[in-house]
């Protein structure tokens, strides 16, 4: 095929030239074919045509054709054509042995190259003419056809299929072609780019053809095939935790059981059936109104495909009430709660007023907490809604370790321990725990037979409750009695070692500190809460005969009255009443039991124990800083070794024999000279009294006597000024006493004679002390007077002119 094709004609004037060198008959000769060749007339045309041909196919070289016009001249023997690939620089030429031949084909030009072409006629004397005018052709490369190619991804799938398709693979052998590309999708529709996007809306298998076409028309085809399958549904399934729940009715629901045959589920939608909706796998619901709900679920796949289902849910009406659990004085239920401690040895702790937990060494529990309660009270039909441990943080060994240490409460699994017989060892005083990594000394202490850490406090070292969510546990205890095999509580295992906290047990001494369970409760039919009994008493104990008030006023009724109060104490006493003052007058220890009832026939009771001794007299104990001295002289006293076996000292009285007299455990008193018998009485808290005696010596003293004190100046003018203080003293006892001086502006000086400068103005108090060796003192006072006037004006000023 010819692509291009090129003429163009040369014009050249030719000049004759006479050979000098030759004869005049030669030159004649060359005259005469000079005025025939090269005569004015004779310019002559050489016109050159020039193709260049080339086809789509590759190839190494090109042709051309060099063309002109034929001489006039009747001599003219032939031709030269000269070329090279340089201008005016020929390094070959073509010979054309015919006058009449005026073309020449060259083939095996190359591509990429400039080829310069001349021509030159020769005459039977084998004169050549000067060279034509210079014509040139670059020859151009060849063009090649592209190759198309392109991917899809994905080439299958579920309709509406969304595909990217790529032709960045396709390419073109020729430098600077550029590339268009023409897309049928198969389905009707078309695009272009080197990459697109397509979906494929409806199922079925579509031929995919894309056409790429180079700058100059040339294109290559390919085809792929992409298939599209009908889109399945997807499955709607859900659960939920609950079909009936008291209000407020808190229900969870799971929708992972719902599924795409040929995809994946890309939304949740909830309509909860009371208004409200909600969205995602799971969803939580609070219904506030009794009812019948249905909760609709509606699932949507990648391809926007949905079902839906729905079930019903009923919130129905509930009495909440919150019930403490344990032996505390609160307590609503007692006698369910058992608890003790395991250590790492075979014995057991379940009577211990104490709750040890103990890390020793770190990352090993060397005590954990076990605690179980028998939730048999629970009415029948009752929903538990929260459910929280409290314990009383009451004392550390040592400095209790670890400022901090994460206590965590589990469930107990695999085997129901007996709190009256289980230790670190076994679970009921003979069968082993199960065995676990976690061993100290070999001692399994349980930790293989507990759940994860249902909730983990940070515990101080401050005395204090502190409260652990158990909700979860005790839920799981309700719906699955035969599983309530009751939590332990340990240590962190990242505690070091010997961190420790004890906390208060059921059979703690202080009532109001024993552990509870709280559990908050929904039954379907009202209850009758049982009451409270609380006894306070003004006294626990004392010394016969005392009355003691009881009062029963603090106990309570969380939803009624409490109509009666009957009360006994174990010498056969009894009462009726909120309250009752009672004289006990025999020693002994007797049992008061309060027991109240309700207005719906509920009972409580609530005892203490009071005991009642008979009384000693208390002890007097006199402790005195010194029992002599020179006057003036103060002596310290102190009562507090007094004691009383049987209650307390309530009075300490004293009497310093020199007619003064004080209360309280310790004293002071200044001593005049003389010998005086201090007496201490002592009262206990029944009216029995003990004294005791101790005699204090005072002798004679003087206190010293200042004999000079004076400065060098006590009035100056414009500060700093610099004054010398001089000073004696005598003492009649001690000789010469010791100094100290003020200087009445924070400073002072210890020895006489002493300097001071005073930098500021002001009036100044300096105080001379002296003291002997007794302490006794006296002081005097001289008064330096400092000023800062401003200076006189200045005189005789005078002025003179000069000459």
């Amino acid at each position: 095929m010819i692509r291009n094709y090129h003429d163009f004609q040369l014009v050249i004037k030719k000049h004759g030239i006479i050979d000098k060198g030759k004869s005049q008959t030669h030159r004649r000769k060359k005259q005469i074919l000079f005025l025939n060749f090269f005569y004015p007339a004779f310019w002559y045309l050489f016109f050159l045509t020039f193709f260049v041909l080339s086809s789509g196919a590759s190839c190494l070289a090109a042709t051309a054709t060099v063309s002109w016009d034929k001489n006039p001249e009747p001599d003219i023997k032939g031709y030269k054509i000269y070329y090279g690939t340089s201008s005016g620089n020929y390094d070959n030429n073509i010979w054309i042995d015919s006058p009449d031949q005026t073309s020449y084909v060259f083939d095996n030009l190359q591509e990429g190259n400039t080829y310069y072409f001349a021509v030159t006629a020769v005459d039977l004397a084998d004169q050549e003419s000067e060279l034509s005018d210079e014509v040139s052709k670059a020859i151009p490369i060849s063009n090649h056809a592209p190759t198309a190619s392109f991917t899809a991804d994905p080439v299958s799938g579920t309709s509406p299929l969304d595909v990217s398709l790529d032709a960045s693979g396709s390419s073109d052998p020729d430098e600077g072609d550029t590339l268009s590309y023409a897309w049928n999708f198969g389905d009707g529709s078309t695009g272009s780019g080197v990459s697109v996007s397509h979906t494929f809306q409806d199922p079925g298998s579509f031929t995919v053809t894309l056409t790429v076409t180079d700058s100059h028309g040339l294109s290559d085809t390919k085809t792929l095939t992409i298939a599209a399958e009908e889109n399945q549904k997807p499955k709607a399934e859900f659960s939920s935790n609950k079909t009936q729940a008291f209000v407020p009715a808190d229900f969870e629901f799971d929708a992972s059981a719902s599924s795409d045959p040929d995809g994946h589920i890309t939304s949740y939608d909830w309509d909860f059936g009371d208004g409200s909706t909600g969205s995602g796998q799971t969803a939580s619901h609070v219904f506030d109104t009794e009812g019948s709900y249905t909760v609709s679920l509606t699932v949507t796949d990648d391809k926007g495909a949905t079902d839906s289902t729905s079930i019903t849910v009923t919130a129905i009406k509930g009495y909440t009430y919150t019930w403490k659990i344990g032996e505390g004085s609160d307590a609503q239920k007692k006698g369910v709660t058992k608890d003790t401690h395991i250590n790492v040895n075979s014995e057991n702790y379940s009577s211990s007023s104490l709750l040890r937990i103990y890390t020793w060494p770190s990352s090993e529990p060397a005590n954990s907490i076990i605690m179980k309660w028998d939730l048999g009270f629970l009415p029948q039909g009752s929903e538990i809604k929260s459910a929280d441990l409290k314990l009383y943080m009451a004392e550390m060994e040592g400095d209790g370790g670890d400022d901090t240490v994460n206590i965590s409460v589990h469930k107990i699994i695999n085997v129901d321990p007996v709190v009256e017989a289980c230790t670190g060892m076994t679970y009921d005083g003979q069968n082993q725990w199960t065995p676990n990594s976690v061993r100290n000394d070999g001692v399994p202490m349980a930790q293989g037979d507990i759940d994860q850490a249902e909730d983990t406090k940070a515990v101080n070292k401050s005395p204090q409750f502190i409260t652990w969510n158990v909700t979860k546990i005790v839920q799981q205890w309700q719906e699955n009695p035969a599983e309530n095999f009751g939590l332990l509580l340990n240590p962190g295992m990242d505690s070091s070692s010997d961190t420790n906290r004890y906390f208060a047990s059921s059979e703690y001494d202080d009532e109001t500190k024993r552990p509870e369970l709280v559990i908050t409760f929904v039954t379907p039919e009202p209850l009758n809460s049982p009451p409270s009994a609380k006894i306070s008493a003004s006294a626990l104990q004392g010394q016969a005969p005392v009355t003691i008030d009881l009062s029963g006023t603090q106990s309570t009724d969380p939803d009624g009255s409490i109509t009666s109060y009957h009360w006994t104490i174990d010498n056969g006493a009894q009462h009726d009443g909120p309250e009752w003052n009672y004289e006990f007058t025999e020693a002994g220890t007797f049992h008061v039991t309060l027991t109240v009832t309700d207005d719906k026939g509920a009972t409580a009771t609530d005892s203490i124990t009071i005991t009642i001794s008979e009384n000693s007299a208390p002890t007097a104990d006199i402790q005195a800083d010194k029992l002599s001295g020179k006057a003036p002289l103060t002596v310290n006293l102190d009562g507090s070794g007094s004691n009383d076996s049987d209650g307390e000292i309530t009075s300490w009285s004293w009497n310093f024999g020199d007619g003064d007299t004080a209360q309280g455990q310790t004293v002071s008193h200044e001593f005049s000279a003389g010998t005086h018998e201090v007496t201490l009485t002592v009262t206990d808290n029944n009216g029995a009294t003990g004294t005791a005696t101790v005699t204090i010596d005072v002798e004679s003293n003087s206190a010293p006597v200042i004999t000079d004190f004076h400065a060098d100046k006590t009035n100056v003018d414009n500060p700093p000024w610099k004054i010398t203080f001089y000073g004696t003293a005598t003492d009649e006892e001690d000789g010469t006493p010791e100094l100290s001086l003020d200087f009445g502006d924070g400073n002072t000086a210890d020895t006489l004679p002493a300097q001071h400068t005073y930098s500021k103005s002001g009036t100044y108090e300096a105080v001379l002390t002296a003291t002997d060796k007794d302490g006794n003192s006296v002081n005097k006072t001289l008064t330096i007077v400092v000023e800062n006037k401003a200076p006189g004006k200045p005189t005789n000023v005078k002025v003179t002119l000069n000459q």
